[in-house]
């Protein structure tokens, strides 16, 4: 049973008292008070300020159109360490789905199941930032895409000659060959943004056309939200849909200090919570890209854990990272690094927590020493670390080689054009090393398109035999009976699949 308190004459005039001697301290406190800056006079002038920004970069905004061709691909049954490839489609869940495309068609020998996943169309948002013909967006909205189309402000589409994406950033480049040269906004400066700034959000939501939503940066620097491998979000309530993907988060100047990228939802739609990645952080992806065709990253070797704050008080220290473990063969191993120690200066850097230190080593040169300031058994040493180039095939994206298929020879029973994988494309490819036969063109309507693969795609093996040239591949092929099933080994990405090519 809850009661009531009484509420005495006493209490009741202390109260009074207190308001009154509060409505004093209010009119002397503001009083002292410095008159706040007049920024906006009126209502019309924040609109007019709106207004001059979206006539600026409205011209540079695109939609993005993506296709990816339906494929097949072979699982053996019953290995449950395989990921199902359905698990990622919006239906399947649905048996229905499934059995029309999953286990229900499957065929083959040993309890192999066949899939069929079926071609997707994708939408999203990108900015032009060079007259040429280059344009920024996410590295999630071309991933996987077989085609890729780029419709401009004015209308005008125009298909991507080739797109290169850093699944690590979430940040892409489409390169497009207009007609004429493009209207380009250019990136400002993220760091100067502060919570409280106006901000526009740009893009292209349900494919509704160029849209434009205003907010505030209600947030720096958010992370550990598991969106990408490197999270530096600005968080904003401009209203960020989907689509929005890729498009552009503009200061009061016109410039893009960010790439719309994730929304916060509950309902799939706005719920006044988006993410945005810092423009200063995009830059540099930008540049490696389209200087490199990938983003070449350096590693020392070694698994790190941040400090707790007593920790670095009992040590004496006010930054630094614990290593856990020593990669045999690593940079760190061949300077002399050893678990337990503790990293707090790198190239002259002090390293504030094990983020911080691994984005700050993965942009330095591959091959340079660098110092290291380590704190062990309570002694400082120094050592020199020599930092090696992480392979780039785990994050780069890519488009499908453009190769002018009339020079290609023909697989003509197959209906594909194909070449022997040369070392310079398999860089390309982001496969260093790999042998095989790699896919020019397709033809439509062929067995080979019917079953999934694609420009870009690498033949390894036909059965169990290795082809690491295209005369071998031709041989092989012509030894094996197309309504017998010929069994394919392809690599595409870092993901190898078995397929099938059977003629109906």
């Amino acid at each position: 049973m809850t009661v009531a308190p009484r509420r005495s004459g006493f209490w009741l005039a202390c109260l009074a008292v207190g308001a009154g001697v509060g409505a004093v301290a209010a009119r002397w406190t503001q009083a002292d008070l410095p008159a706040p800056k007049t920024i906006i006079k009126s209502p019309q002038d924040l609109s007019s300020a709106f207004r001059m920004v979206s006539e600026t970069a409205i011209p540079a905004i695109v939609a993005i159109e993506t296709k990816t061709k339906a494929r097949v691909i072979e699982q053996d049954a019953g290995n449950e360490d395989q990921a199902d490839p359905l698990q990622n489609s919006p239906f399947g869940d649905d048996p229905i789905f499934r059995e029309f495309f999953g286990q229900g068609r499957g065929h083959g020998q040993g309890g192999r199941r066949r899939f069929q996943i079926p071609g997707q169309q994708g939408a999203g948002s990108g900015f032009v930032i060079d007259a040429s013909g280059v344009v920024v967006t996410n590295a999630h909205v071309v991933d996987g895409a077989d085609e890729v189309l780029v419709r401009l402000a004015d209308g005008t589409e125009i298909k991507a000659d080739k797109w290169v994406g850093d699944s690590v950033t979430d940040v892409a480049i489409i390169m497009l060959k207009p007609p004429k040269p493009l209207t380009a906004v250019s990136f400002g400066d993220s760091d100067a943004m502060q919570i409280g700034d106006w901000v526009l959000a740009l893009g292209n939501p349900f494919d509704l056309g160029t849209t434009v939503t205003a907010g505030i940066i209600s947030a720096t620097d958010r992370k550990g939200l598991d969106i990408n491998g490197r999270e530096h979000f600005l968080q904003t309530d401009a209203a960020i849909n989907p689509g929005n993907s890729g498009g552009a988060l503009v200061n009061m100047n016109g410039e893009v200090i960010g790439i719309n990228t994730a929304i916060s939802t509950r309902s799939g739609g706005y719920d006044g919570v988006g993410f945005a990645i810092p423009s200063n952080q995009a830059q540099q992806i930008v540049e490696k890209l389209r200087k490199d065709g990938t983003v070449h990253r350096s590693f020392i070797g070694v698994t790190l854990d941040d400090l707790q704050p007593a920790v670095k008080r009992a040590l004496g220290i006010s930054a630094g990272v614990a290593v856990m473990e020593v990669l045999p063969n690593a940079p760190a191993a061949k300077a002399g690094v050893e678990p337990g120690d503790i990293i707090v200066q790198f190239a002259g850097q002090p390293v504030k927590n094990r983020p911080s230190l691994q984005e700050f080593v993965e942009l330095l040169e591959s091959g340079q020493s660098y110092p290291a300031e380590i704190l062990r058994d309570g002694k400082t040493i120094k050592l020199d670390i020599t930092l090696e180039q992480r392979s780039s095939a785990d994050y780069t994206q890519s488009s499908p080689p453009n190769e002018s298929p009339e020079k290609q020879p023909e697989v003509s029973k197959l209906g594909f054009t194909a070449k022997t994988l040369s070392p310079e494309i398999a860089n390309e490819l982001g496969v260093p090393g790999l042998r095989g036969v790699v896919i020019v063109q397709v033809k439509p309507d062929s067995v080979t398109a019917q079953s999934g693969i694609q420009s870009g795609d690498v033949i390894t093996k036909v059965g169990q035999t290795k082809v690491e040239s295209l005369e071998a591949f031709q041989k092989a092929v012509d030894e094996t009976k197309l309504g017998d099933g010929i069994l394919l080994q392809v690599r595409r990405g870092n993901s190898t699949k078995l397929i099938l090519l059977q003629s109906e």
